[in-house]
């Protein structure tokens, strides 16, 4: 285990592997992680892992927010950083910020 992948683990994240993630991103290695309030699921957190001949110890972080629940609007956001905490906070700023709606409110 990596210190890259070790720290996602340690910081809440999913490690899901998957052949077919090759086609998609060029690594079969996601870490996801939800983010929850009282109110529901804001959102997921992907992170990309890529270890290879080009990309060393790396990670990708992606994030899919809801514009509009009704009309299933979205928009999609990307870091390419090794930086967990600075990826976390500037999501949540964003959200915070553009007034998104949860992925899945509880009522």
């Amino acid at each position: 285990m990596s210190e890259v992948t070790k720290r996602l683990e340690e910081s809440g994240y999913k490690k899901h592997v998957a052949d077919f993630y090759k086609e998609l991103m060029g690594t079969d290695t996601l870490y996801q992680k939800r983010i929850t309030d009282e109110y529901g699921t804001r959102y997921f957190i992907n992170a990309w892992y890529f270890d290879n001949a080009i990309v060393k110890d790396s990670i990708q972080f992606d994030v899919q927010f809801t514009i509009d629940e009704d009309t299933q609007d979205h928009i999609n956001v990307t870091l390419v950083t090794n930086d967990i905490k600075f990826t976390e906070a500037e999501f949540d700023k964003l959200w915070n910020r553009m007034n998104y709606e949860y992925y899945e409110a509880w009522s």
